[in-house]
């Protein structure tokens, strides 16, 4: 069978309309409503939906934590003693050396 040959006028068209869709695609891909800038936007918002998650459950512990200080007087007595030494009336604190750094050659 042979070849059907293509007027000009229809060539032209064919052209036209291969630029056209070769645009659009350029268009579907680049554009600032493309798939790249949709998959980056996808991907920053799990890396944003992770952080939120995280960020709720560090908000949901300081707010135990509030609680147990705002209501919990033992609590309060045991963060002042560790993190700030305190000691109750008539308390002593013994400081025994290490014996490994006390034995002197």
């Amino acid at each position: 069978m042979p070849a059907r040959k293509i007027d000009l006028k229809t060539r032209k068209l064919l052209r036209a309309g291969w630029l056209v869709a070769l645009l659009l695609l350029a268009m579907g891909l680049f554009s600032p409503w493309g798939a790249i800038r949709y998959y980056q936007l996808s991907n920053e918002l799990a890396q944003l939906e992770t952080t939120n998650l995280d960020l709720r459950e560090n908000n949901r512990k300081l707010g135990e934590e509030v609680d147990r200080l705002t209501k919990d007087p033992a609590y309060i007595e045991k963060i002042v003693r560790e993190q700030h030494g305190l000691l109750k009336t008539n308390e002593f604190v013994y400081v025994f050396p290490n014996k490994k750094k006390a034995k002197i050659n």
